[in-house]
């Protein structure tokens, strides 16, 4: 007996548009937390209290930086005169603890015509001691006077105690400078000597070349010595033709008011000395 084809199987209905097709699941028993998390918070210290300057002199301030193990003098108001020569103008946070100085940064600003305004902290900020307290809160300002001023953005350039404020500046959104952005050419030491050493330990701290140059030198008659009795001008003029014939130079010391003013506000206050 041949057996029976089986008819085809009934076609189901089709679903129209705008429906979905609806499983079943089991219901979820898990609580869950819908409150936000909470953000940490920057509490200033208590006993900080900021004084901000435009002023292009400010001898309280330099002086804070001759004693301040992280000073440097494109920090002082001597260079925010210097700079001020090239369209640049200082906003100086100054930072006080018990009515002394404890900390601070100089801010120079400028505006450039395809970016606007902006800004750059040079070797700073200064920090008068080892206090994460105060190491917060410097960076905090820094970040409130770059939005309070409406900043385009903000460099800073670190001194070479860095003292951890690189990431203090990240926690609060800063981020790495791309070399193209300007300022560029911001200058750099080739090498640092601390002063305060025996001569014999920092000569034992030179390359063995650089000791060998040094007895070369003396035997053959050569004389260094400080050029506190010449004039201003005679060193600005020799320092700027000796970097004229140098190549690479930056753009900003290839013009003479640079040496000048240079050698008039740090040379004639005692904060520098040519050799």
């Amino acid at each position: 007996m041949r057996g029976e084809r089986p008819g085809p199987r009934p076609r189901q209905a089709h679903q129209g548009r705008g429906t979905k097709r609806r499983r079943h699941r089991p219901q979820d028993t898990r609580q869950v937390n819908c409150q936000p998390a909470p953000r940490q918070a920057v509490v200033d210290g208590p006993s900080f209290t900021v004084e901000v300057s435009r002023s292009l002199h400010d001898p309280r301030w330099d002086d804070f930086l001759a004693r301040c193990p992280s000073g440097h003098h494109e920090q002082t108001s001597l260079w925010a005169q210097v700079k001020a020569n090239y369209g640049w103008s200082p906003i100086r946070h100054v930072i006080f603890e018990n009515g002394g100085i404890c900390g601070g940064f100089q801010i120079l600003c400028k505006s450039l015509h395809h970016f606007g305004r902006i800004g750059y902290i040079s070797h700073g900020p200064a920090i008068g001691r080892e206090d994460e307290a105060l190491k917060r809160y410097v960076a905090l300002q820094i970040d409130r006077a770059a939005r309070k001023e409406r900043l385009a953005y903000l460099v800073v350039v670190p001194g070479y105690p860095d003292q951890n404020v690189a990431a203090q500046l990240k926690k609060v959104g800063f981020k790495d400078k791309p070399n193209w952005l300007p300022p560029t050419g911001l200058m750099q030491a080739t090498f640092l000597v601390d002063l305060r050493d025996d001569l014999h330990v920092i000569r034992g701290r030179m390359h063995r070349k650089a000791r060998k140059n040094i007895r070369y030198g003396l035997k053959t008659g050569l004389i260094v010595r400080e050029g506190r009795d010449e004039k201003t001008s005679t060193l600005s003029e020799v320092s700027w033709r000796h970097c004229a014939a140098a190549k690479g130079l930056p753009r900003r010391l290839r013009n003479r008011i640079f040496f000048s003013t240079f050698g008039g506000y740090f040379l004639d206050m005692g904060f520098s000395t040519f050799f």
